[in-house]
């Protein structure tokens, strides 16, 4: 089974960036609303919503005097006794007939129930009204007696009450409508709940992988060259294993989180490229500038990494002066990251599409920073140009 198809949903990459979307604005939101962190009951919204629809009526029967028109009980029965059922009949759907019927198939059964409960409810109506229009000396249950026996439960060959009759039907079935409609969204926000679960879970193993795409190529050159510094320079290269152990250390432990304070990233970067420096020719221009105005800005962890490691992956050219230029900035709540490399004329640079590291680092920048980021990379005939710049957190 795809990972974007799930029990009969499918999402498509604009699905994904909606509820990315729909991410980003709860972020936004929890920024002005501190309470909406924590969570609304979700039968909250329903119980208001009848608060409302058994209030509307109460209002439209008040006169200009704001005095309730208590006279006209049996309107209000009328009106009342229908809506009562109407919520029992909302409820029983939300709780029982739906997930029991519905959602299993089985239609004509959950039709024939919801037909027979309004048939039950105008019977109770009719039957209310019936006692209020013929008082008498009889008991309750002599009534109710002969309002069976009248045959009025059965009469709705009549107009006006077959009328009211149907009307009530098509309500009720506009009210089921509403409840599926509710029911089948609120399992697609769970099941879209989940699936984002499982998109995290898979960020988080492809930065695992990234961690590991990391090591062997890294750590097979770094080491070779401080196998090469042993025989020239042994202070040197106790140096160089200090130096990456305390890098593989840091990436190991302190990169679990969402995200880490910008100066850790720019610790780990400053690691990784003076070992790589170990491996590039004296003559190589490489220069690193970092700027931080807020020291509590945080950012994702190893967010730069794919770019670095690219720059030098394909900074070399022998017909050129190699080179790599890369500036971090964070000014005003923003982080800029700018890099220029060298790279041959005749090839193409693989950065633009470019393999694990390059489409993790896509999908992290939009799962963490959806709409808060600017990306772009172009290609000169000697030179690649890199320019990012993002919110900080």
């Amino acid at each position: 089974m795809n990972q974007n198809d799930y029990q009969g949903f499918s999402f498509s990459e604009k699905d994904r960036k909606r509820a990315l979307q729909y991410d980003a604005d709860f972020e936004h939101l929890l920024t002005h609303f501190k309470s909406f962190k924590k969570p609304i009951p979700n039968f909250l919204p329903v119980v208001l919503a009848w608060i409302f629809i058994f209030t509307f009526p109460l209002l439209l029967m008040m006169d200009y005097r704001n005095k309730p028109l208590i006279e006209n009980l049996t309107s209000v029965i009328s009106i009342y006794i229908p809506l009562i059922f109407a919520a029992l009949i909302f409820f029983l759907n939300q709780a029982f007939l739906i997930p029991r019927y519905f959602i299993r198939g089985r239609i004509k059964f959950y039709v024939f129930i919801n037909i027979f409960l309004v048939f039950i409810a105008m019977s109770f109506r009719d039957l209310m009204i019936f006692l209020l229009t013929n008082p008498g000396p009889i008991s309750i249950t002599s009534a109710i007696a002969h309002f069976f026996d009248s045959k009025e439960v059965f009469a709705y060959s009549r107009t006006e009450r077959f009328q009211v009759f149907v009307l009530f039907l098509v309500l009720v079935f506009i009210n089921c409508g509403i409840n599926i409609a509710f029911s089948v969204s609120l399992r697609q926000t769970k099941h879209a709940q989940w699936f984002r679960y499982r998109e995290k879970m898979a960020l988080q193993t492809e930065l695992s992988f990234l961690k590991t795409q990391l090591s062997p190529h890294f750590l097979f050159n770094t080491l070779n060259n401080i196998t090469a510094l042993i025989d020239t320079n042994s202070s040197h290269a106790k140096k160089a294993i200090v130096q990456l152990s305390k890098l593989l250390r840091t990436i190991l432990y302190e990169t679990k989180t969402d995200y880490i304070l910008l100066e850790k990233e720019l610790e780990i970067i400053k690691k990784y490229t003076d070992l790589e420096r170990l491996r590039l020719p004296e003559d190589f221009d490489f220069e690193l500038t970092t700027t931080i105005e807020n020291k509590e800005a945080k950012i994702t962890p190893l967010i730069f990494m794919p770019l670095v490691e690219n720059a030098i992956k394909h900074s070399f050219c022998p017909s050129l002066k190699n080179y790599i230029h890369v500036q971090i900035q964070e000014k005003n709540g923003f982080i800029t990251f700018i890099s220029e490399n060298s790279c041959c004329p005749s090839t193409k640079h693989k950065n633009t599409q470019g393999g694990i590291g390059l489409n993790t680092f896509i999908k992290r920048m939009d799962s963490f920073y959806l709409n808060e980021y600017s990306y772009k990379a172009t290609q000169e005939e000697n030179s690649y140009k890199v320019f990012l710049r993002f919110k900080s957190r």
